[in-house]
């Protein structure tokens, strides 16, 4: 194991290399190649960080070819280590079969785990699956759930989703001020 402030220069180097738009004598695939042989080296330490970049990078195809399954095994490593930002990957990872078989009552599991800590991104997965799957009861209580904590990254589609339940809670008498207070904030996010 290398030591952590070595390990934390490699990635801060490794970071600047990706970053740098120009470096004399240092072609953009010399740099991106050193500094993903740099990350590996991090990630080999178990730096929480570089795997998270790794992650990412596979996920999204960035200074890597795209390559789902090395997302996966890196979110489930990121997941295993107890991350949340690692348990929402991984779980949308499984819930949508991408890099993995899907599993979609583990993929569920992992992103309800996320979602209990108020984890954005497995909030916005939940949101839309449920969304994608027709229970707009589900995505709208996942709107106004993210309205009370402060996190808004929903589009129209879950305005619309928070209406119809509205509709249902104002006929029903249930929750009328907690989705007040829901329609409030969007139109305050809104206005802004």
């Amino acid at each position: 194991d290398q030591h952590p402030n070595f390990v934390d220069s490699i990635f801060l180097k490794a970071r600047y290399l990706l970053s740098v738009e120009d470096l004399a004598g240092v072609s953009k695939k010399e740099r991106t190649d050193q500094a993903l042989e740099m990350l590996m080296k991090a990630e080999a330490s178990g730096f929480i960080q570089a795997i998270t970049d790794l992650a990412y990078f596979y996920d999204y195809g960035e200074h890597v070819t795209q390559d789902m399954r090395q997302a996966t095994i890196r979110y489930q490593k990121l997941a295993s280590y107890g991350f949340a930002y690692g348990w929402a990957e991984f779980g949308s990872q499984l819930l949508w079969g991408r890099g993995i078989v899907q599993d979609e009552a583990k993929g569920l599991y992992w992103l309800n785990r996320a979602a209990e800590v108020d984890e954005s991104t497995a909030l916005d997965y939940l949101y839309t699956y449920w969304l994608g799957e027709g229970s707009l009861e589900k995505a709208a209580l996942i709107a106004l759930h993210n309205a009370e904590i402060g996190y808004v990254s929903f589009d129209d589609d879950g305005y619309v989703a928070a209406r119809l339940l509205s509709r249902e809670l104002i006929e029903t008498n249930q929750d009328q001020q907690k989705f007040d207070q829901f329609l409030r904030f969007h139109c305050e996010r809104n206005l802004m």
